[in-house]
Parts: C-alpha cells; sequence; structure tokens
C-alpha cells in the first residue's frame, strides 16, 4: 500500500498523481517503509497508519519424530562384528583340519601325493603301488570269547544233568593272575551241574594256586605234586600251608566257594569216616586258568588218551585224572589247537570210567571245534 508523499492520501496501484492533491507521485526509500510508513510509523504528513486487523497466526506446524541418531550405526556395527566373528571362526576350523592338526601332533605332512605313495608299502612285499590290501582283522579276542554252553549241555545231557558237570573258557596269552582273577563268571561256559559240589578226586590245583600265593616250601612241593600227581608232596605242602582251614580260608577269600579240603589226599578211610575234598567244575575251571597263566600248564601230563578219550588231531592235551573214590571220574585239562587254547574241567559220578572218557572225548571235540570257529 502507497500514500501521497503531500496529503497522505491512500494511492491506488500504479498512480503517478494523487487523486486528492494532484501532487505527483515521488518514492523515497529513505524515509518510506516497506508498508508506506514513516521511520516513525506514520504516514507522510502526520497522517497516522490506518490500523490492519490482527490477523491470526497460524499455530506451530508439528514436528516430525527424529529417528534416533545411533540406531542404524549401532545395527550396522553388530552385523560387522558377527561377519567378523564368523570368518574367525571359518579361518579357525581350516586351521584345525589342515595345517593345526600336524602342528599340534608334531607330524609332518607329505610333501606331495606322489612321494608319499612311492614308499609305502601295499602289504604284499612291493612298493609303490597306490593300492592297499585289505587285511582280514579278527576283533573277537579268544580271551574274552565264550564257549557255547548249549553245545556243552547237548553232550552232558545225554548222560546225566546232574551226575556229569562240564566247565570250558576260552584262554588268552597268558596274562591272567594265578588267582584266575582277570577271568569273570561271563568268560565260563557251564551245563546245568556246575556249581554242584563234587568229589574232587584227582584236584590238585587248590592246593597249587594256594602254594603258589604263599611261595616257599609249599610252592615246590605244590610244584612237584603237579607234574607226579603225588599224593604225598599235596599233603605236605598242605601242612606247610597251616593245614586244612588254612588252604580253606585262602580258597574262600579269593573266590573259590565251592571248593573245600577235609582230608588228605589219598586218605580213603578219612572218606569213608566222611570226611571229604570238594569243588565244582565252575570253580576247578578258573583254577586251571591261574595255572596255566602261572606257566604250569605245561606240568600236568597224564596220559588220557591210553583211558580211553578221544583227542582230536590238532590238539594237545594237558589234564590230570582223577578216579575211584565215590565212584567219580574225573578231568582236568587245558588244550591247545591251532586256533587257540581252553580250559576244560568235567566232573562225574556214578558214571565208571568208560563213560567218563567217552564224554571227555565227545567235550574235547566240540572244544576244537568251537575254538576254530571263534577264530575264524
Amino acid at each position: 500500500m502507497r500514500f501521497c508523499m503531500e496529503c497522505g492520501h491512500e494511492l491506488e496501484p500504479g498512480t503517478r498523481f494523487c487523486t486528492e492533491c494532484g501532487a505527483p507521485v515521488t518514492e523515497d526509500p529513505d524515509r518510506t517503509q516497506p508498508d508506506g510508513t514513516l521511520p516513525d510509523g506514520t504516514l507522510p504528513n502526520g497522517i497516522p497508519p490506518v490500523p490492519m486487523p490482527d490477523a491470526p497466526l497460524p499455530g506451530p506446524l508439528p514436528s516430525p519424530m527424529p529417528a534416533p541418531a545411533a540406531a542404524k550405526p549401532k545395527r550396522m556395527w553388530i552385523v560387522i562384528t558377527a561377519i567378523v566373528a564368523a570368518v574367525a571362526l571359518v579361518a579357525a576350523l581350516v586351521f584345525a583340519f589342515t595345517v593345526g592338526r600336524d602342528f599340534f601332533t608334531g607330524a609332518t605332512p607329505p610333501t606331495s601325493s606322489a612321494s608319499s605313495d612311492a614308499g609305502t608299502s601295499s602289504g604284499d612285499g612291493t612298493t609303490g603301488s597306490k593300492t592297499k590290501k585289505k587285511t582280514k582283522t579278527n576283533t573277537k579276542s579268544k580271551a574274552t570269547a565264550k564257549p557255547d554252553a548249549k553245545s556243552l549241555s547237548s553232550i552232558t545231557s545225554k548222560y546225566s544233568s546232574t551226575d556229569v558237570s562240564v566247565s570250558a573258557m576260552f584262554l588268552g596269552d597268558g596274562t591272567s593272575s594265578t588267582t584266575g582273577a582277570d577271568y569273570s563268571a561271563d568268560d565260563i561256559a557251564n551245563t546245568a551241574a556246575a556249581r554242584t559240589k563234587f568229589v574232587s578226586a584227582g584236584l590238585y590245583l587248590p592246593v597249587y594256586v594256594a602254594a603258589r600265593s604263599n611261595g616257599g616250601d609249599a610252592f615246590a612241593e605244590a610244584q612237584s605234586m603237579m607234574s607226579t600227581m603225588s599224593n604225598d608232596d599235596a599233603n605236605q605242602a598242605i601242612a606247610d600251608l597251616g593245614g586244612f582251614d588254612a588252604v580253606n580260608q585262602w580258597l574262600s577269600s579269593h573266590g573259590y566257594d565251592d571248593t573245600t579240603l577235609g582230608r588228605n589226599y589219598g586218605d580213603v578211610a578219612a572218606s569213608d569216616a566222611g570226611y571229604e575234598n570238594y569243588s565244582s567244575t565252575y570253580d576247578a575251571v578258573r583254577m586251571l586258568a591261574a595255572v596255566d597263566a602261572d606257566g604250569a600248564s605245561d606240568l600236568m601230563n597224564v596220559d588220557v588218551a591210553s583211558e580211553g578219550v578221544a583227542i582230536p588231531t590238532d590238539m594237545t592235551v594237558h589234564a590230570h585224572r582223577g578216579q575211584g573214590i565215590k565212584n567219580t571220574w574225573n578231568y582236568f585239562a587245558v588244550v591247545t589247537t591251532p586256533h587257540g587254547k581252553a580250559a576244560v574241567a568235567l566232573a562225574t559220578q556214578n558214571q565208571g570210567k568208560e563213560t567218563a572218557a567217552k564224554i571227555m572225548g565227545e567235550v574235547l571235540a566240540d572244544i576244537d571245534s568251537q575254538l576254530a570257529k571263534a577264530d575264524e
């Protein structure tokens, strides 16, 4: 809006002369303000400006919610950290399976596959072949394998399930102690009467294992007893060990619970009076294992074949035999074949010599077959 500099009349836009006083319209930038007033707020010639109605000012515009300044950078660092950790993990795994394995074990990796193969034997006495010969491995050790109890029972049951008993076990390389502690009940195959206490005619093994533990004169006498089946040597060893009670206590403390000595060897009168020596085939076969572990089974050299026992052609037998008292006939043997070694204990009563020898022959044939199968 403009006003006349002379009379203060409001001028129309584009007017060159004041319509009120006819004065020419001039512009004085030093005196007028953008709204046409003088610096003191009045119109030219002292005319006050026409008050303008107050227009409501618009309210403040709503400010947009500012985004957190650190949110995006923080997420970015998390992602970067995760990527770096993943790369480090992959690198560590690669190191462990390539360089690290040889570094920590001290092994020197081959420089090339050609040089490695060139110096490797193929297994058949030649070198330079990359093809390795597969070798059959028998993972079942005969020291832990077990004879088939059902097969043995099929033999004894033909004669008597109560008056005939067999226990058998495969032997290892002689690593057990003289008490047989390295062998467990799980290693032994037993027929039905294996824990029955038979009259232990011919069983010198209890004296040997007890004397071996004690040493001294008793052990020297026990060694002589084993090689000759001398009753006198056996009885003297018992006396040197402290008598029957001392030997029985030793047997009980070493797990031979079915074995007791109540009379001297060969004392028929004491037997008739009710004093007897007893044992089971279960105890006897463990004693055989202990004797064999001590390297003493070779001392047992009774010729059982001459008594009618059929021995397989590939089998060597080291045995003791007992007979006579209370109609018993017993065999205790360590047998060896090209396929392994076994301990066999047979106790009979009321069967007689011929039947006992026949049973023992059948048992040895069965053990021979089982050793061969275990060695396959």
